[in-house]
């Protein structure tokens, strides 16, 4: 796991959870959401906390791996 879409796409399947799903709680298209887990970008700076708080996580973590 050396991005922070491969971050997202452990913690979302850790928690069982769909892209369409994460993408209706952080209101963002599960298009955006497939678009992290690939690389293709990044979630903004707003959101990681909220990924990081829905799945009991660290900002740390989705951002360095830590």
């Amino acid at each position: 796991m050396n991005t922070i879409g491969e971050r997202i796409r452990f913690l979302r399947k850790r928690w069982n959870m769909s892209q369409a799903r994460l993408g209706e709680i952080l209101g963002v298209s599960e298009t955006a959401i497939g678009n992290w887990e690939r690389g293709k970008n990044q979630p903004p700076a707003n959101v990681i906390p909220v990924i990081a708080d829905r799945f009991k996580s660290s900002c740390d973590f989705i951002l360095r791996g830590v």
